[in-house]
């Protein structure tokens, strides 16, 4: 492939020279750095703000569902590292026998220099994703590069089989919908489809920032897939939670869910960020009689789920509740409402 000057040129950013060109980073051939390197600086994201209100969670779906696809580049490394764990929990829902450490990574990039920070964009998004695949063990045997509007993509080497989860709700009320995120950070929208939606600007966005948790989540989900414990499945990605769920949905089946409990666990985090943060996860749908099983091995794993609820036949879309009390309310409520109905006649 002949050389493309943006991919294979020096850098210097803030002042400092990079050791490696962005093709290098992603596995390129090692050679002497070529002289005279593309300057450029760092840009942070402004600082964010932005209220959201609760009552508008079905007007910030639509919006979501409407919007265009977006790369803000000042978020470029912290998205091409939610972007490469996206594809990865992708392979998941995939037939065969097969772990992480057996996949192999192309990626391709297109790209842009046109005003300061692009630069420093594609530099630190080249080397977060080499970063974050050596992290995980996982080879980049091909690259691609390309000049134009800057955009990322994965192809994850390994699964050939059919899928063997399907992405819409089964069917059956006493089935529960759980969530999983698949990193350790907090919920934030910087860069986030809603973001986008909404014209907003700034703020903080998720960083896949343990990949080892990832790992472990990514292993135990595994075994769920090829034990066929898992009637439906879905990556939380672009658009986050509710958006990830809302497409499971159809025109029979919807969802109820109580996010609670993720309330109560990120207590920083309000409910549209819990909702529409990109944090890269799942949402799986079992059966009933499977709860305690799976529930074991989460616990073995030492990994975080949220049980939000349960599929409702005859009922488009998501109906989302929370409680704002604290644990121990919730639980003393809940004893109440058992009294009641043990001290209620029958008949």
């Amino acid at each position: 492939m002949a050389a493309i000057p943006i991919f294979d040129s020096a850098y210097i950013i803030d002042g400092l020279a990079m050791s490696y060109t962005p093709a290098q980073l992603l596995g390129g051939e090692d050679s002497p750095l070529p002289s005279n390197p593309i300057i450029d600086e760092t840009l942070d994201p402004s600082p964010g703000g932005c209220h959201f209100e609760d009552d508008k969670i079905n007007e910030y779906l639509r919006a979501v569902r409407k919007g265009r696809e977006s790369f803000e580049l000042v978020y470029a490394s912290s998205l091409s590292r939610c972007y490469l764990a996206y594809s990865l929990i992708d392979s998941l829902w995939h037939k065969g026998s097969f772990v992480l450490n057996d996949l192999k990574l192309g990626v391709h990039l297109r790209w842009q220099i046109e005003k300061l920070g692009d630069g420093t964009a594609l530099y630190k998004t080249a080397e977060a994703i080499g970063e974050l695949a050596s992290d995980m063990d996982l080879p980049i045997v091909n690259r691609g590069f390309e000049l134009g509007v800057p955009k990322i993509s994965f192809n994850v080497d390994g699964p050939k089989e059919d899928v063997a989860v399907g992405g819409k709700l089964v069917s059956d009320e006493d089935s529960w919908i759980i969530y999983m995120p698949f990193d350790t950070d907090d919920f934030h929208l910087g860069g986030s489809a809603l973001s986008a939606a909404l014209g907003l600007r700034g703020g903080i966005s998720p960083k896949m920032e343990d990949p080892d948790y990832f790992m472990d989540c990514y292993e135990v989900l595994r075994e769920f897939v090829e034990d066929g414990i898992l009637l439906s499945a879905s990556t939380v990605g672009r658009g986050g939670l509710l958006s990830a769920l809302d497409k499971m949905t159809s025109r029979s089946v919807g969802a109820g869910i109580d996010i609670s409990e993720l309330k109560r666990a990120y207590p920083t985090a309000d409910v549209t960020r819990i909702l529409f943060s990109e944090v890269p996860g799942v949402i799986i749908q079992i059966n009933d009689s499977d709860f305690d099983y799976v529930d074991a091995e989460f616990l073995l794993q030492d990994v975080m789920y949220f049980p939000l609820g349960h599929p409702i036949s005859g009922q488009k879309g998501v109906k989302v509740s929370w409680s704002e009390k604290p644990a121990i309310g919730a639980i003393l409520d809940s004893l109440v409402k058992i009294q009641d109905r043990s001290a209620t006649p029958s008949g």
